[in-house]
């Protein structure tokens, strides 16, 4: 007998049920106080505002569309504004993509498929790889994406307008958590339109589909649009996140490309090769999965590499896209695998099990392996180092509490740089509507207007703190960007401001690369020490208001 003849699949996918419930906690456990990243500390910044009355765009700059932002400002609203609330979001978030996307592929392939997909799943969308860690656009993004597929093929064996309905406003709501989700959706519809034979009406149906994601799409895109009309900050919305990200787009080289996405893979490689050849197998394998199931799962994958590509700048975290329509073909080639050993060892229950032991073992062992020293890391501070490197965002919680110390809560603080997640810890508004500096700093035919937009609001706003952060990271000044704005506010820090506090990297003993941080006269004696011929190197200086000149910095 076959294993699909008896009883065996629901006990095996239980077990691997189990296991994905197991392993999901388990690799999320050591990540729970990790500290946040710029990219968290963007989004938290900008929904903590959001709940103190600001609309995001027009007072705080930025490229991701709205809805990440309200999913921040919803967990702040129920679990309280902090770090905590930004780990449980990520985790339940995660957890709910996981489930669906068992629920999708249990319809497409059976009960064993879809416990695979969930345990792989379950583990990748944690990898520090990926930077899947963080509370990201693309871990968001997954849920609504997962949710329109489901609704996809609700539609399309039932029949039923309502499934289309809610299929084109998850398909919105995920373009709404970032733009890339387009080329998914795109797939899905014409999945959806062109996938079934034709026969008498085709052409009636099709369109009457379209006609219903139509309205869906509409239904989920008016409340955005109606809160920042009436809000008066719809121009923003748009100049962020759709013209700002046009010029974004063209910025990246053929050559920087390729060189990108070919170390990425190569990072990827020692704990993802077991998901993408089990992908492999479950795309070419014969029985596994019907055709036509094959061919929305490859459509999907192929899309999703669509969307990791636009723009070509191949970040680690834009991989996470990819990531669900990968496990379901790895679930549906590993239950084939399973299959095939079954019918080698009939009638022997403990040599079945034994495989499937050795299959969750392949399946998840070099990844875990791979990425052990991140998760045996320790503190959450040790794992941001061991995953983000000298980038200083164990730091910001001691910059924050300084910054929140020598200031009122009310008063605007300018940060130069891109970690937003200082004003957040500090809760402090910003003095610009800037909070990250790579639109003023990148290479687009606007940067020198938005810097001198930036001056204007920071001689409105009169902040009494500036923190500084001269990291190539932190600002990624392009060739040829302009420099009015640093300019300027380096003349203003020399006549009106003194060092309080002043940061820089060392190697300490036992724990790598750090940073070493001294505050009031112990910092202006360090930064005169340095000397104003050391403004290249990588420091982090807090300054703040004072009658006369005292420095001009390190």
């Amino acid at each position: 007998m076959g294993i699909r003849e008896h009883d065996q699949p629901a006990r095996v996918g239980a077990v691997l049920v189990a296991v994905s419930v197991l392993a999901f906690a388990a690799v999320r456990a050591p990540l729970l106080d990790v500290p946040l990243e710029r990219d968290e500390g963007e989004y938290a910044y900008i929904a903590w505002r959001w709940l103190e009355g600001e609309l995001p765009y027009r007072e705080a700059f930025d490229q991701k569309p709205p809805l990440v932002f309200a999913a921040y400002a919803s967990a702040f609203a129920l679990l309280g504004v902090g770090v905590d609330a930004v780990r449980v979001l990520g985790v339940l978030w995660t957890a709910g993509t996981t489930l669906l996307l068992y629920m999708l592929v249990r319809r497409l392939g059976g009960p064993l498929p879809a416990a695979w997909s969930a345990l792989l799943y379950g583990l990748a969308s944690a990898d520090p790889v990926l930077a899947a860690t963080a509370t990201n656009t693309e871990l968001l993004m997954a849920f609504p994406t997962v949710a329109a597929a489901l609704a996809l093929w609700r539609g399309l064996q039932r029949g039923d307008r309502w499934n289309w309905i809610l299929f084109g406003a998850l398909a919105a709501i995920a373009c709404g958590f970032k733009q890339v989700a387009v080329t998914d959706m795109a797939w899905f519809t014409l999945f959806g339109l062109f996938s079934e034979p034709r026969a008498a009406g085709c052409w009636v149906r099709r369109w009457w589909r379209m006609v219903w994601i139509g309205v869906g799409a509409a239904i989920a895109v008016a409340p955005v649009a109606l809160v920042f009309g009436q809000g008066g900050a719809f121009s923003e919305l748009l100049d962020a996140t759709l013209w700002h990200n046009a010029d974004y787009v063209g910025t990246q080289s053929a050559e920087q490309s390729l060189a990108t996405l070919a170390g990425e893979l190569a990072r990827q490689a020692p704990g993802f090769w077991p998901l993408w050849t089990a992908a492999l197998a479950g795309l070419v394998w014969p029985d596994g999965g019907t055709r036509r199931v094959r061919v929305l799962l490859l459509g999907w994958l192929v899309a999703s590499a669509a969307g990791v590509s636009v723009g070509a700048y191949y970040r680690a975290h834009y991989f996470i896209q990819a990531l669900p329509p990968l496990c379901a073909l790895a679930g549906l080639g590993l239950t084939r695998v399973l299959e095939l050993w079954e019918r080698r060892v009939r009638g022997r229950p403990l040599a079945v099990w034994a495989g499937v032991l050795a299959m969750v073992g392949v399946a998840v062992g070099p990844t875990l392996v791979s990425r052990w020293t991140v998760l045996s890391a320790g503190s959450g501070e040790a794992i941001s180092r061991q995953i983000y490197g000298v980038n200083p965002f164990p730091e910001a919680a001691s910059l924050a509490e300084f910054v929140a110390r020598v200031t009122s809560p009310e008063e605007p603080v300018l940060v130069v740089g891109s970690e937003p997640e200082v004003l957040f810890l500090a809760r402090r508004p910003t003095a610009t509507r800037y909070i990250f500096m790579y639109p003023l700093t990148g290479p687009y035919p606007d940067a020198l207007d938005r810097q001198r937009e930036a001056l204007a609001e920071i001689a409105d706003a009169e902040p009494s703190v500036v923190v500084w952060f001269n990291l190539s990271s932190s600002l990624r000044f392009a060739p040829g960007a302009p420099r009015l704005l640093f300019d300027e506010l380096r003349r203003r820090l020399g006549r009106e401001f003194r060092i309080d506090l002043l940061a820089w990297p060392v190697v300490a003993p036992g724990e790598g690369e750090t940073w070493e941080l001294r505050t009031g006269a112990e910092a202006r004696a360090r930064a005169r020490a340095l000397g104003p011929g050391r403004w290249g190197e990588a420091w982090i200086a807090v300054y703040r208001r004072t009658l006369r000149a005292t420095n001009a910095g390190p």
